[in-house]
């Protein structure tokens, strides 16, 4: 079973908001991609035309790509890997927008080299919060300064993909853990 969905976008008013504070003025966007991901780049592509944004597809091969995003910083856009979604977006911070410190493992997927030491101070308080009482109002604080910064526009939401044989009988989670004793095999 394969499952992959193009992503519902119908809030044209913030795809209007986001243009405008990124200042984009109507050029063509070379987006990188790696040639593996190509089928991505093309519904990026269609669904980016439909809210006047046009894109150019940059493939190359997949080990290339990452040498060019983290090394040369040859690019305008880039499909590199996806974003995990979680609930708690606290693992997708921590890696994709504290500043870079490889020694500690913070901002190891910073690609664009975002840094804010308010933003920094948050995720790092945040990582030691266990309650739901007190972590979920810092997890919002986080992500207004994401948006209200915008260091990155994410391209693409892309829902679980599963590979099931038909020998086996077993449900996907809707947390995406896959647990060994919830896998049988037909009888």
């Amino acid at each position: 079973y394969i499952q992959i969905k193009e992503p519902p976008c119908n809030n044209d008013s913030l795809i209007a908001s986001f243009l405008n504070k990124s200042g984009y003025s109507g050029d063509t966007i070379p987006l990188l991609v790696s040639d593996n991901r190509y089928q991505y780049a093309r519904l990026i592509k269609k669904d980016f035309a439909k809210h006047g944004i046009f894109i150019a597809i940059d493939t190359v091969k997949a080990h290339e790509i990452f040498r060019r995003v983290k090394e040369t910083g040859d690019f305008d856009l880039f499909l590199l890997t996806l974003i995990p979604q979680s609930i708690d977006i606290y693992s997708t911070v921590e890696a994709h927008f504290h500043t870079s410190i490889p020694q500690k493992s913070l901002g190891i997927k910073n690609y664009f080299n975002y840094s804010n030491t308010q933003l920094d101070s948050l995720i790092d308080s945040a990582g030691y919060l266990l309650k739901k009482s007190q972590r979920e109002p810092q997890l919002k604080k986080i992500e207004s300064i994401i948006v209200n910064s915008l260091p990155v526009i994410p391209l693409l939401y892309e829902g679980s993909v599963y590979y099931v044989s038909r020998e086996l009988q077993w449900k996907p989670r809707i947390d995406r853990i896959i647990l060994v004793n919830e896998v049988f095999t037909k009888k």
